[in-house]
């Protein structure tokens, strides 16, 4: 009986340290898994080291960390900003940008607000695009501006680990004045031709 006891306590002994074993590995080991979609940025005493590919990566804390940077694309609207074109117009342009990680280290180390900074960019890179049109020409090049800002803004984003990878215009928003002017030009245009057609009807039922 003795000798029962005997192996029961050093069984719970054995399970006690082994408990301990593992709440002690835990407590020092970090175990983090990098989807495909992600990277992660290896630390080490708050310096970079490298970085770390797809899969689950095992580290040693608290000296050691990995931090996860999620690099899938991410379309995000610019409402519209009045901008003056040359002509002295002003114009409400709204842009769609989509943008990406493109390298994680300057992402991280880099911009404390990236997404006000990527704002800031495109902002100042329309007011350029626009500033040298007039409003006839910003109108007819509203499938080919979103391009330029892109151009303009790409290489300093680029600075801090931002890959701009498209900027589209969304709406190009014209003074009510204007507009009414537009639409009466619009139906002054229509009324002529349909003028000439209708003499021109007239004069081969002449014939």
């Amino acid at each position: 009986m003795d000798g029962l006891i005997e192996l029961l306590v050093v069984i719970v002994l054995i399970g006690i340290v082994a408990a301990g074993a593992v709440v002690a590995a835990r407590t020092v080991m970090g175990r983090v898994v990098i989807h495909e979609y992600e990277r992660g940025v290896r630390m080490d005493s708050g310096q970079v080291i490298g970085l770390v590919g797809p899969g689950a990566v095992t580290f040693f804390r608290p000296r050691t960390e990995v931090l996860v940077v999620d690099t899938r694309p991410v379309a995000r609207p610019i409402e519209g900003q009045e901008v003056l074109t040359a002509d002295g117009v002003a114009v409400k342009i709204s842009l769609v940008v989509r943008t990406a990680v493109g390298d994680p280290v300057a992402r991280l180390e880099s911009d404390q607000d990236v997404d006000r900074y990527v704002y800031l960019l495109v902002q100042l890179g329309l007011r350029e695009v626009v500033a040298g049109r007039e409003l006839a020409d910003v109108l007819a090049a509203r499938t080919t501006i979103g391009a330029e800002i892109r151009d303009i803004a790409a290489g300093r984003l680029g600075e801090v680990g931002v890959e701009l990878l498209s900027v589209d215009v969304r709406d190009v928003m014209v003074p009510p004045d204007l507009k009414r002017a537009q639409a009466a030009v619009i139906t002054a245009r229509a009324e002529g031709l349909a003028s000439l057609e209708r003499a021109r009807a007239e004069t081969a039922s002449l014939r």
